[in-house]
């Protein structure tokens, strides 16, 4: 049993309670919203750590992680993307992906929003320019769904 948070920082380490703290914030926030929002937060969070893991970037995880769910925070919020990212406290580069800006992040970013739209074509360019193989995506895919699918069994 967790005694006090700093035991709870020892078990799970600090990027572990970031994770969750995020989480609980997107529940607050999406009272009165679809479910499946939280699934496709989670989902893209999941997939960008696991495909910053796959390039080697696995020390930055957490902020693709991070990147995934503030993907999707301007329908939680009600305001424009551009302007809730301007406002986070996040890295530089995190931001700039998501207001579209070519780099590492945005990289995976386009990588994981190509996947979800089924633009295959835009997909195997991504695959190519982070240098991974095509079988990755489907499985990394699969596997944050999964993943995702325990935590609302877990939580429902």
């Amino acid at each position: 049993m967790v005694t006090s948070i700093e035991h709870a920082l020892a078990l799970l380490g600090e990027n572990e309670i970031r994770k969750w703290a995020f989480l609980v914030i997107l529940g607050k926030l999406s009272k009165g919203l679809p479910d499946e929002l939280i699934k496709i937060s989670l989902i893209r969070a999941r997939l960008c750590e696991a495909i910053a893991t796959k390039i080697g970037l696995s020390k930055r995880k957490t902020e693709f992680f991070l990147m995934g769910m503030i993907s999707t925070i301007d329908a939680f919020i009600g305001r424009p993307l551009e302007e809730i990212v301007q406002e986070l406290p996040v890295a530089k580069g995190l931001k700039d992906a998501l207001l579209g800006k070519d780099n590492v992040y945005g990289m995976v970013y386009s990588l994981v929003l190509c996947y979800e739209r089924g633009d295959w074509d835009r997909v195997n360019q991504w695959i190519r320019k982070l240098a991974l193989n095509e079988e990755d995506i489907p499985k990394l895919y699969t596997e944050a769904i999964r993943n995702v699918n325990e935590i609302a069994d877990f939580i429902n």
